[in-house]
Order: C-alpha cells, then sequence, then structure tokens
C-alpha cells in the first residue's frame, strides 16, 4: 500500500539508472544518448502536467508532485527516443498531419467534420454565448498548461511521430480479425453492481476479513431478494467507487470488457434477476442485468465495422510498443541514458535495495526542493521502518507533518508507514487524522476506505464510504469523479468512439486528457473490480 511508489515505472527506470550514481552536471536532468533535458525543460513540463492534472481531476495537492516528477521524466525520455527512432527511420511530420491532426482535435470539440471554421457569433435569443471552434480550440490548449499553440503542437508532434513511425513498421493491411474476435466487443448486457473487496493477498490462514465480507454479501442478497432497492444498497455497501454514486450502473458490457470469471457469470443471467454474491480477483459481485441486446440489434451491424479498424489499430499498436521497448532496451544496455536528478535516483536505489545510498540521494534533494521535503522526509521515514530502525522512523515521520500539519496525505502516508512497520495502532490514529483533514479529497477517502475494508473494519469503511460519496457530491462528478463503470471496464469498453484506441508508449498524451476533458470525465485511481 506504499503511497508514492512507481511500479508502473519502477522498470525502466532501474535500466536506465542501472550504473552508480554520478556527478551531477549543473542544470541537466538527464543525458539521453546524446540529448540533454535541462532543469527548465523538465520544470516546465511539470508544470504543465500539474495544471492538466488541476483541469482533469479538479483537485491537486504537493503529494502528487513526486508520482508526477517521475512520470513527467518517463515521457520526456521517452519522447527523446520516439524523435530519434523516426528519424534513423525517415519518418518525417509535414503541414497536412498538423492539419490532419488539428482537424481531428476540432471534430472532438464539436466541429463537423470538413466544415470551414467559422468567426465567433453569438448565441441566439436565451441570451447565452457559444464559443467558436477556435476559440475552444485555443481554451483548450491553455487550460492544459501550454503557453501557447506552438508549445501545444510541438507535443502533438510527438504522437503524431508515434502513429506513423507504428503504421510504417506494422502496416494495418498485414493484420486480420476474425467476427468471433469483432463479436465479442459487441455490447450485449446492461448491468449494475455491488462490490465488496478485502485483502485477497492474506497469507493468514484464516481471513476474518473475507469472512465479514462474505457475511455482509450474504446479508445484503437476503435484502435485495426480499425487495430492498438494489440503488440504495450499492450507494450505502459497494466498494466500487466508480459506479456506486451511480447506484451502482455501469452500463452495457461486452465478454473482453470484463474478467473471464465474470462474464461466465453474468451472462448466464436472465433480464432483471440478481446474481448470488460471486468472487473474482477483485472482490465479491452481487451484479443484476437490466438489459439483454438481441443478436439482430442494429445497433450491432454499426458497430461491426468501426470495431474491426479499432482492434486493427489497437494490435498494430500493441506490436509497436514491443518494438519500441526493445529498441529502448538495447540504449539502456549501452549506458546511453544518464540520469543526474536525486530523486529519481533516489527512487531507482531505493527498488534496487540500496537504502542507505536511496536516503543520501533524497537528503539532497531535500536541501533544494523545499516543497517536497517533507514527503521526502516520509519516504526516507519508511526506509527506517522497514529496517526496524523505528527511533529513526519516528523522526522523520514527524519532521514531516510538523513542517505541514494541515496536509492530510501526510498523515495517509504516516500510517501507511506505522502499518508496514507493524504498528496498527498508531497507523490508525494517523489515517484518522488524515480523514479529518480531507473532506474534499475524495481520492483519499477512497484509499481509507480499501485500506478498513481489507483489514475486516467495515464500520470504518461505511464511514469513508460516506464520506466519499459527500466529497463527490460537494465537488461535482464533472470535477474528477470516475466515470460510471471507469474502473471497471477495460480500454476497450470505450469503444467505439475514442480517439485513441489501443496502446501507446506515451503515458502522458494530451489527446487522451481531450478526450477525457471533452466527456467530462476523468482518469479513475481507484482499484480494479473487474477488469483484465
Amino acid at each position: 500500500m506504499a503511497a508514492l511508489v512507481f511500479v508502473s515505472a519502477f522498470f525502466i527506470i532501474y535500466w536506465m539508472t542501472s550504473h552508480e550514481p554520478v556527478e551531477r552536471t549543473p542544470n541537466v536532468v538527464a543525458d539521453v544518448a546524446g540529448v540533454k533535458i535541462s532543469d527548465l525543460q523538465f520544470q516546465t513540463a511539470i508544470n504543465r502536467r500539474l495544471v492538466r492534472q488541476l483541469t482533469t481531476q479538479g483537485k491537486l495537492s504537493a503529494a502528487d508532485k513526486q508520482d508526477i516528477m517521475l512520470s513527467v521524466f518517463l515521457s520526456m525520455v521517452k519522447d527523446t527516443m520516439l524523435r530519434r527512432f523516426a528519424e534513423e527511420e525517415g519518418v518525417k511530420i509535414g503541414p497536412e498531419d498538423i492539419k490532419a491532426k488539428k482537424e481531428q482535435i476540432y471534430r472532438m470539440l464539436g466541429q463537423p467534420a470538413g466544415e470551414e471554421i467559422k468567426e465567433y457569433e453569438p448565441g441566439s435569443g436565451d441570451g447565452k454565448r457559444e464559443l467558436a471552434p477556435e476559440d475552444k480550440y485555443t481554451h483548450l490548449w491553455s487550460v492544459m498548461g501550454f503557453r501557447s499553440e506552438e508549445e501545444f503542437i510541438k507535443e502533438i508532434e510527438v504522437e503524431i511521430l508515434e502513429d506513423k513511425l507504428s503504421r510504417k513498421l506494422y502496416p494495418e493491411d498485414s493484420y486480420t480479425v476474425s467476427d468471433d474476435e469483432i463479436e465479442k466487443y459487441m455490447p450485449r448486457l446492461e448491468v449494475r453492481q455491488i462490490l465488496l473487496t478485502y485483502d485477497t493477498a492474506s497469507d493468514t490462514e484464516i481471513n476474518f476479513a473475507k469472512r465479514k465480507t462474505i457475511d455482509r454479501a450474504q446479508d445484503i442478497y437476503r435484502q435485495l431478494k426480499s425487495g430492498a432497492s438494489f440503488e440504495e444498497l450499492a450507494k450505502q455497501y459497494s466498494h466500487d467507487f466508480s459506479n456506486s454514486p451511480g447506484g451502482g450502473y455501469i452500463g452495457y458490457i461486452n465478454e473482453r470488457s470484463v474478467v473471464p470469471r465474470y462474464w461466465d457469470v453474468v451472462s448466464r443471467l436472465q433480464k432483471g434477476e440478481i446474481s448470488e454474491p460471486f468472487e473474482t480477483e477483485f472482490g465479491l459481485h452481487i451484479v443484476q442485468v437490466l438489459d439483454i441486446r438481441p443478436e439482430g440489434d442494429p445497433l450491432f451491424d454499426q458497430m461491426r465495422a468501426i470495431t474491426k479498424i479499432m482492434v486493427l489499430t489497437q494490435k498494430r499498436k500493441t506490436d509497436f510498443v514491443a518494438w519500441f521497448n526493445r529498441r529502448f532496451r538495447e540504449y539502456e544496455e549501452k549506458d546511453m541514458i544518464t540520469v543526474y536528478h536525486p530523486v529519481i535516483l533516489a527512487n531507482r536505489l531505493r527498488v534496487m535495495g540500496k537504502i542507505e545510498e536511496s536516503i543520501e540521494q533524497y537528503r539532497k534533494a531535500i536541501e533544494t526542493d523545499k516543497e517536497g521535503a517533507p514527503y521526502y522526509h516520509i519516504d526516507i521515514g519508511r526506509m527506517y521502518a522497514q529496517q526496524k530502525k523505528y527511533t529513526e522512523a519516528l523522526r522523520e515521520l514527524r519532521i514531516a507533518t510538523e513542517s505541514a500539519p494541515t496536509d492530510p496525505q501526510l498523515f495517509f502516508q504516516m500510517g501507511l508507514a506505522y502499518m508496514e512497520a507493524g504498528e496498527h495502532e498508531k497507523a490508525l490514529a494517523e489515517f484518522q487524522k488524515a480523514s479529518s483533514l480531507s473532506s474534499l479529497d475524495y481520492l483519499l477517502h477512497a484509499k481509507l476506505q480499501r485500506i478498513y475494508a481489507a483489514l475486516g473494519m467495515l464500520e470504518l469503511a461505511d464511514r469513508e464510504q460516506k464520506l466519499y460519496v459527500k466529497a463527490i457530491e460537494l465537488i461535482g462528478a464533472s470535477r474528477g469523479a470516475p466515470a460510471p463503470g471507469a474502473v471497471m471496464m477495460t480500454p476497450e469498453y470505450k469503444w467505439p468512439g475514442g480517439a485513441s484506441g489501443g496502446a501507446s508508449v506515451r503515458e502522458d498524451s494530451p489527446m487522451r486528457d481531450i478526450e477525457r476533458m471533452n466527456s467530462g470525465t476523468a482518469p479513475s485511481t481507484t482499484q480494479g473490480n473487474g477488469t483484465r
């Protein structure tokens, strides 16, 4: 349950920094095959990401900075390598490519395909003013943190390069898609669910948290069979925060959008039928089928052609990502990527188990980054706790919380450190402080709810559930609340309709954020509940 551990990036960071730390070159974060990433470039990219996160999620805390820092660094390294690989393969961008991408963005903003951009016109007699597409476009790149259209286009160019390079190396006409593959994407079942989670990784002989959860699931099922409202029970008990505020409603699902066990159970239900509690790797589910689309539904005829294109695109992009990672590793093994930034080095050393060297790098970061210093003290404290150096750990943790006494994230992470040290009572006290300081931080309430549920403390989990729903109501769902079904669904759930469709080497994608902003949703950070 580590809060500032960047699992998805650790493997790559390990490779990129597998040599011993080197003396830092002034004003340079990294050297990527001869291309230097400067401190100014790095900080500008971080600031831009902070603005984008605030725009798409409606919230931002100092605790997010280290996550964002590593993610931005990784994105900048990958973008640099994409440009290099494209140059090696003779892939270039022309004005027509930029024009086509802008037209795609305009369509996403509501501009009809092929229609000329119109001048700004006031709205009709209702007194409202409607922005012209060009104004929407300008507003878009500005709220995403770009200082100019030129800066925005430069970012978009990398996405164009990736697409053109992947098409050259892996032409779509070299792939096939069977009818059976396409049929698995047809949205056949409309469902809603109640999900109850527990610590599925517990290695104790008797999992008391699971036993309590099973008892509750059976009680909920009995209430439903007696006529209780599914919607109200989902709001009250479901641990799937992506849809519990909406009464557990997920929408239409297909076979590809859920794990096999889930589909196996739900596909056997009749319209209106409610399943008995069943288990997947995500917890216990109670599902009701609201509607079943017939085989001959006209919608499927419209979707099949689009879905075929999407599946072809996904296959091409998946192969390209594998190719990119192989090429990337070749450069890493040749020691052509050198990292100088102390926080990134500290994370790498921590993963390698070189605790003292990691602490040394964090100390360097504390001297230069006062805003991030409390979180670096937390990291140091947690490493001491793992070494069972509790006196040193407590000192670092107290320095952190005393330096920012109103930051709930610090108390939350202090609680995590106590959990790692086996001090559960002290951890719970810190979690209580974090909860009391975070009335609007719905994601923190979600994390606390899952911790309490995993420990079998269902009353505390219920309390955090209510606080989560209250926070969502206060800030408004369009300001960052996960969209219905967002956690459960695989990426294919949105097909057809999304603009990206498939894998990418770029975690930091403006086009994905445009999709989220245009649809009024934000990426969910809660844990899975039925995805692959």
